[in-house]
């Protein structure tokens, strides 16, 4: 699981990888159908 959470944030170099939420934070901020299911996994794992 945590493979496909860091591929997923590799394709946004927006968000900066130093903490979790700031992951979350710029993966809310980019729109697209990856974003919104990221954040619903993230949501799952939290």
């Amino acid at each position: 699981m945590k493979a496909i959470l860091k591929r997923r944030a590799g394709q946004f170099p927006k968000a900066p990888k130093s903490t979790h939420e700031s992951r979350m934070g710029g993966m809310a901020s980019s729109k697209g159908p990856d974003a919104s299911m990221f954040i619903k996994t993230m949501q799952k794992i939290k």
